[in-house]
């Protein structure tokens, strides 16, 4: 059984796995389900692991070194359909199915917010410091205000008091985030695919449970996630991307809380792709407070590998969906 989620913000999108693999009954916690197909695109793949495997090795095949978000959703409508009937010609496998979700920046949109939804998340991260009367830096966004106030100067030299109206679009000079998930499957000898597609503040997920489905996330984590307030805790980048995990991470245990996921296990890896054509996962361990030399968790690279403590310290390495050797038909597992 497993999750994987797409989360699509202004700067960076989130792709986010779990890391269970089953079979016959039996499980493990060491599939690392996430990929990238050049340094700015990306994919997490679910349920059936022969399938997702070939899936994802034969879609980065096609996928060009520059190839942005729009490039890629054009490949996928040319080839998918394609590529899903060779593997039923290979294997002869008619049950299998496969939910991926890929993720990265449209170069050819812009990036387009409410400026509702900018207001209200604004308020929402620094809501508390707010209420109870304590000084506070706030982490923003430069390129919104300037498209707010462009348009506020229109509105004065119409003769308007510069306000902005709820709701009005902001077109923003930036790549618009994309997301969008595909199920791949057989009914006889026809290939099926559904296609959904999440744009800014939406997210997709999959789980074994409910399919292809949208969800939301917790609006003061979507909150502290873009517009976070900084009183000297963020020092640098870093920092700023380790607040961002620590939110992705609580969100998506939220979700799995509220929605009642069951059989999720291992890490929560989330896959960040940025807007200045970036792509990677942050690594580090984790102690508990009161022993910090204690590990009992986190990721390491080793030899270009990504590794896992677990929670006796040790560690161990992950599994790529893709290395599943390409003529193994013999798998059944799950993922």
């Amino acid at each position: 059984m497993s999750l994987i989620l797409g989360i699509p913000l202004t700067r960076v999108i989130y792709l986010v796995s779990d890391s269970r693999v089953t079979e016959g009954g039996d499980y493990k916690d060491n599939m690392s389900k996430w990929n990238n197909l050049n340094s700015r695109l990306g994919v997490v793949g679910a349920h059936d692991l022969q399938l997702a495997s070939y899936l994802i090795r034969e879609i980065r095949k096609e996928v060009g070194e520059d190839d942005d978000f729009g490039a890629l959703e054009k490949t996928l409508k040319d080839k998918l359909y394609q590529i899903a009937y060779k593997f039923y010609e290979k294997t002869g496998s008619y049950k299998q199915r496969a939910y991926l979700i890929f993720g990265g920046f449209d170069d050819s949109k812009q990036l387009r917010i409410s400026s509702s939804d900018f207001g209200i998340r604004m308020a929402e991260a620094s809501k508390n410091h707010r209420t109870e009367g304590r000084e506070f830096n706030q982490m923003t966004d430069t390129r919104i205000f300037e498209a707010m106030s462009k348009i506020s100067n229109e509105n004065i030299s119409k003769g308007g008091d510069g306000s902005v109206d709820p709701g009005t679009i902001l077109e923003i000079d930036a790549p618009r985030p994309r997301c969008v998930g595909v199920r791949v499957s057989f009914n006889g000898q026809l290939t099926e695919i559904k296609w959904e597609s999440a744009e800014l503040y939406q997210s997709i997920s999959y789980h074994p449970g409910w399919d292809l489905d949208r969800v939301k996330l917790p609006e003061d984590i979507m909150a502290s996630l873009e517009y976070p307030v900084n009183n000297g805790q963020l020092a640098n980048e870093l920092d700023i991307i380790f607040n961002e995990y620590t939110n992705i991470i609580n969100a998506t245990r939220t979700i799995l809380d509220q929605r009642g996921y069951s059989q999720v296990g291992g890490n929560i890896i989330p896959l960040r792709i940025g807007d200045d054509k970036t792509l990677g996962i942050a690594t580090g361990s984790m102690a508990k407070k009161s022993n910090p030399n204690k590990i009992i968790g986190g990721l390491k690279v080793v030899n270009g590998a990504l590794h896992y403590y677990d929670e006796e310290g040790e560690l161990h390495k992950y599994e790529n969906l893709i290395d599943l050797p390409e003529g193994d038909i013999s798998t059944t597992a799950t993922i």
